[in-house]
């Protein structure tokens, strides 16, 4: 049962997550009911079982283009289809969205090559087939990674908690660490496991890009943007 692993070194979503470890998506046809992951720092052996992962994440690659937009409104242009496996899309309100619903992670498959977007139309096409239009784009400060043009082909991780942080020591920060990912029945010697060797930098760590810069005379300002609760109104400005 060979699986399809995927590391998103992410922003902070929540604001309860270890801001230094990556999240860890799975899936798998059929999904072999959880999958193991063993970390080592060399490859050769030494591996210790960092974390069990019960359920498969919804992942594919996108068929079509996605161009740039801007964040922080509505992005109404063409649908984006997508094919998908380890689950389904549905639609969302605009409440639920503004509550974090339908994120959407979408990248090169590098650990921290990704963009956050949200959808709120979901359409099937056909088996796996999706099309997700109605968008919020450049979620939780990655406008800052979104390029010209996600091309096709490019990976698409659905965030609703199937994905989970491994242990990762915040003294392991930017260091290369060996992982062996596979069915939790087998050892991790097993042909069905898939190595990864990665390090991390910790994307919850970065402060996000400035906004609002603004030039008088030889003075140049710009605000801030928090990472986490700074959207309140019953607060003074970040």
């Amino acid at each position: 049962i060979p699986v399809w692993p995927m590391f998103l070194d992410l922003p902070l979503l929540r604001g309860d997550e270890a801001p230094h470890a990556p999240h860890l998506a799975v899936t798998a046809t059929p999904w072999p009911g959880a999958t193991a992951v063993w970390v080592s720092a060399e490859q050769a052996g030494g591996y210790s079982l960092n974390a069990t992962i019960p359920q498969p994440s919804v992942m594919g690659h996108t068929l079509a283009p996605l161009s740039a937009a801007r964040p922080g409104v509505w992005d109404r242009g063409p649908g984006l289809r997508i094919r998908v496996k380890g689950g389904t899309l549905e639609s969302a309100t605009p409440e639920a969205l503004m509550s974090g619903a339908n994120l959407l992670a979408i990248g090169d498959g590098s650990a921290e090559g990704w963009e956050l977007l949200q959808f709120a139309d979901a359409r099937l096409i056909s088996a796996g087939v999706w099309e997700i239009s109605t968008r919020l784009r450049g979620q939780a400060g990655t406008d800052a990674l979104m390029p010209d043009v996600w091309p096709v082909g490019s990976i698409v991780v659905l965030l609703d908690g199937a994905a989970e942080q491994v242990d990762l020591a915040p003294t392991a920060r930017n260091q290369l660490r060996h992982w062996r990912i596979g069915p939790a029945s087998r050892s991790p010697d097993d042909a069905s496991y898939r190595h990864i060797a990665a390090a991390f930098r910790g994307a919850g760590l970065r402060p996000l890009s400035p906004c609002h810069l603004e030039l008088r005379g030889r003075v140049v300002s710009w605000i801030r943007r928090t990472r986490i609760q700074g959207d309140g109104w019953d607060g003074p400005d970040v």
